[in-house]
């Protein structure tokens, strides 16, 4: 009843509705209606109610879901599953992959208890502060070559934020998106591999976008090196979480297309804010100091070591020497 009303709405968005025509169109009684109505409005979502005369769904809500997503999307290829509030939408997604469920399936929630980042760093997904969504893909890709999943995302994302916010970000090999040297972006990529072929079974690809900060604050872990979509454009357009989810998968799909052709590693490295800088790498085969000097084809970071020699990582974290 709650989505069948809200897909209604969201297809109406600004437009008054009589009670009336909204019991008519779901087959229910008024009472039904009030009685989700204010379920709603308990849920966060505003309504500007006209006395006898019905509701109209504001233009200022801003909260996710399935049929927000869908009104933004060209096409069916993706199964939208709301979650009030999870621990991981990867973990969530994981378990969805395993019992079957198909590509293009994306979890989305307003809250991660214990959102991931890469190698087992904590991703802070406080209640109505960014968007918080995995997708689920099984492409016939060997797993050494899933980093392109990840970079081909870090595009998207920033290809989204440039069509709604006109800003242009940055991209901090391998997995973040930038914003005045500042994290914006987390994505984290989790696979599922044969064993036999070195194929993948499936991956889940996890992205989190920060839109504003929490009413008290970033913990201090995050406060000096974390930014977020308020800070680029204010006011922020109407809608904007339903807009971004839908704009970031429809930028992948297209990226995902022809993901081995690996064109987008071009766009990688120029939007790139390590090239040229001094960096220190935290893991991999190498930690210490270096320059970050190229990216390849590969999407391999090329650095130049205190000794002068050269090495290409295709894995681990660096970090920005300001």
């Amino acid at each position: 009843m709650k989505e069948k009303l809200l897909e209604l709405f969201e297809q109406n968005r600004g437009t008054l509705i009589s009670g009336s025509d909204i019991a008519k169109s779901l087959g229910v009684s008024r009472a039904a209606v009030n009685k989700a109505i204010s379920g709603l409005r308990d849920s966060g979502y505003k309504f500007d109610a006209t006395s006898r005369l019905g509701y109209v769904f504001s233009e200022k809500n801003d909260i996710i879901s399935p049929s927000g997503i869908y009104k933004y999307l060209n096409g069916n290829k993706h199964k939208i599953v709301h979650l009030d509030e999870v621990n991981s939408t990867n973990t969530a997604l994981k378990e969805l992959a395993q019992n079957g469920a198909q590509e293009g399936t994306v979890v989305v929630t307003e809250m991660q208890t214990g959102g991931k980042g890469r190698r087992g760093k904590r991703f802070f997904s406080p209640r109505g502060c960014g968007v918080y969504f995995s997708l689920l893909l099984r492409p016939r890709l060997k797993a050494a070559d899933s980093v392109f999943i990840t970079v081909a995302a870090s595009v998207a994302v920033r290809r989204a934020i440039k069509h709604l916010l006109h800003a242009d970000t940055q991209i901090k090999w391998v997995n973040d998106v930038y914003f005045n040297n500042k994290k914006l972006c987390g994505i984290l990529t989790e696979a599922s591999m044969e064993i036999e072929s070195g194929y993948l079974n499936y991956a889940v690809l996890g992205i989190g976008i920060n839109i504003k900060p929490p009413e008290n604050g970033y913990p201090e872990e995050f406060a000096f090196k974390t930014t977020n979509l308020s800070e680029i454009s204010h006011p922020l357009p109407d809608d904007l979480k339903n807009k971004l989810i839908a704009e970031v998968l429809t930028q992948f799909d297209r990226l995902y297309e022809t993901l081995e052709q690996k064109d987008y590693i071009e766009e990688y490295k120029e939007a790139s804010c390590i090239l040229g800088r001094k960096i220190e790498i935290l893991a991999g085969p190498y930690a210490g100091p270096a320059v970050a000097e190229d990216i390849d084809s590969d999407a391999n970071l090329i650095v130049r070591l205190p000794n002068g020699n050269t090495a290409a990582l295709n894995s681990g974290d660096v970090s920005i020497c300001l």
